[in-house]
């Protein structure tokens, strides 16, 4: 089948499932049928069976989402592996330990998070940076906004496991920035809420090397 051709990728930080393997987030249904159509080009199977054949025969293949945040880590060994030279085997052995102190750091923080739900065990703070960090207003779509200075919005996201509940900081360039004094001062104004009256306190940080570092 010429769908076999094209190269496939198991899913990030994910190494048990072995049998979920991804396309190319430049490829979709139709890049792939054009790409039938110039190899067999006598052929005259149109799309919709096309697109049929790929769905019964082909259940665990899907089409890999754009990164837009990745781990430099993972990138370059990504990078060294698909290049199958004398770096290739040793990429793979350094993958798999990445792989496994993600699992670990995930299972610890789920340890947390299952003991904060105990009465009297200890808070849980997980601290968030998420795609929503920064916003432009106004949000209008015309031509010239384009062309305009566009105010910018800042959010920072903490959810507290003990309760379940996320709270969002929200501030304007006029008020500051995103570096560390903002970020501190936003973890401040969360803990002084007293949402909890728990002693020890654990924070957990969703930032992983190529992210932003403010704090």
């Amino acid at each position: 089948m010429q769908i076999s051709v094209f190269s496939i990728n198991t899913k990030r930080y994910q190494r048990n499932n072995t049998f979920k393997v991804y396309l190319s987030p430049d490829l979709n249904i139709h890049r792939l049928y054009k790409a039938f159509k110039e190899k067999y080009t006598a052929s005259r199977i149109p799309q919709s069976f096309y697109r049929r054949v790929f769905k019964r025969d082909f259940p665990m293949l899907s089409f890999k989402r754009p990164r837009t945040d990745t781990c430099k880590t993972y990138d370059l060994l990504d990078c060294k592996i698909k290049l199958k030279n004398e770096e290739n085997a040793m990429a793979k052995q350094q993958l798999d330990l990445h792989y496994r102190k993600t699992e670990k750091a995930r299972d610890l923080l789920n340890e947390d998070i299952c003991q904060s739900q105990t009465p009297g065990s200890i808070a849980v703070y997980q601290w968030i940076y998420n795609r929503y960090f920064l916003y432009l207003l106004l949000l209008i779509q015309t031509s010239e906004m384009f062309y305009l200075r566009q105010l910018s919005c800042f959010n920072f996201a903490v959810r507290v496991e003990d309760i379940g509940q996320p709270i969002m900081c929200m501030w304007n360039e006029s008020i500051g920035n995103r570096g560390g004094n903002e970020i501190s001062s936003c973890l401040v104004k969360v803990l002084n809420k007293g949402i909890t009256e728990k002693k020890h306190l654990v924070i957990w940080s969703d930032d992983c090397c190529g992210q932003i570092k403010t704090a």
